[in-house]
């Protein structure tokens, strides 16, 4: 399917650019070379001049969501750098680093990294349940509580492929949260707009 993207400049004191790039379905987390080439070519659109302006690390208040610009990557690459030398991957860590913060976007981003080149290895699957995972929450904090319920599915159906524990995680014990979370997402009771209150999933981190 071919995506559909536009750029349009409202006139004030300053041209305000908005950028109109559909959301992607619930496996497009997956397709990251859709993502970026529809964003970039709706960003093509804009003026060179204007692109600074345009893509600013300080749009959102919630610093809990992903923003565009150098402020993730350099996010990123930080939690890269601080996982370098620990005895597992440090896309890996970052990972867990990023989910314990609640920056489930950043999460998927940063595993990504490491599952793109292996993903019809053995740990194929591990990553991507993992990544999917992330992807649940993103939807959650965004309200969409059917793709998350759909995202928990998938990664569920990958992460129990593996043993009890694998890569020094508790891969039991992940389970368990997804299945606390999607039992909860899709009660009757569960409200979306409450889930920035409720306490904040955690994994546990890989043994060092």
């Amino acid at each position: 399917m071919r995506l559909k993207v536009s750029a349009t400049a409202i006139w004030s004191a300053a041209p305000l650019w908005l950028v109109f790039v559909p959301y992607p379905s619930q496996d497009e987390l997956l397709k990251p070379k859709r993502r970026r080439a529809s964003l970039a070519a709706a960003l093509h659109k804009v003026p060179e001049h204007d692109r600074q302006f345009l893509i600013t690390p300080d749009w959102t208040p919630d610093r809990r969501h992903s923003t565009l610009g150098p402020m993730k990557s350099t996010r990123i690459a930080a939690v890269i750098a601080r996982s370098q030398g620990r005895g597992l991957d440090p896309h890996y860590l970052g990972y867990f680093e990023c989910f314990n913060q609640q920056l489930f976007y950043e999460a998927h981003e940063v595993l990504e990294q490491l599952w793109l080149p292996v993903r019809h290895g053995p740990e194929g699957a591990f990553y991507k349940g993992l990544i999917q995972l992330a992807g649940a929450f993103v939807h959650l904090q965004k309200g969409r509580v059917q793709p998350a319920a759909a995202l928990f599915k998938l990664a569920k159906d990958n992460l129990q492929t593996y043993g009890p524990m694998h890569l020094q995680l508790n891969v039991s014990a992940v389970l368990r949260l997804i299945e606390v979370w999607h039992i909860r997402i899709t009660s009757a009771e569960f409200q979306v707009q409450l889930f920035s209150a409720t306490a904040p999933p955690k994994l546990e981190l890989p043994h060092k």
